[in-house]
């Protein structure tokens, strides 16, 4: 195997096309930071350092927590993310949300399916 390069994101932090997870106790702003990062990289808007991403991207949401229609869409128009026309409960090309238990596999077929 050959040593490969590390894409950035957002550099330094977040690696490009890899999973990225944020761990911690309750009332840490998690969910806060995950829809801010959704909001800029669906958008192609400054990261917090001035970093600014190449295009809008994609971004695949997971919560095991929050709903879609109640939490999480009302969070992501606040952050200003790309909500609008695609696969998912509430049809956004950029951004999509899950619940794990619910929707996984059919939602992976789909994005796969969107992505070739």
């Amino acid at each position: 195997m050959r040593p490969e390069r590390v894409r950035w994101l957002w550099p330094g932090r977040v690696a490009f096309g890899k999973l990225t997870v944020l761990d911690g106790d309750p009332g840490l702003d998690k969910s806060t930071i995950t829809v801010d990062l959704t909001g800029r990289v669906s958008t192609a808007s400054p990261m917090p350092d001035g970093h600014l991403p190449d295009e809008p991207m994609k971004v695949l949401l997971l919560s095991a927590e929050d709903g879609a229609a109640d939490t999480i869409r009302p969070r992501l128009e606040v952050a200003g993310a790309r909500t609008t026309a695609a696969p998912s409960p509430w049809r956004s090309p950029r951004t999509w949300t899950a619940s794990m238990s619910t929707s996984m596999p059919k939602r992976a077929t789909a994005w796969r399916s969107s992505t070739r």
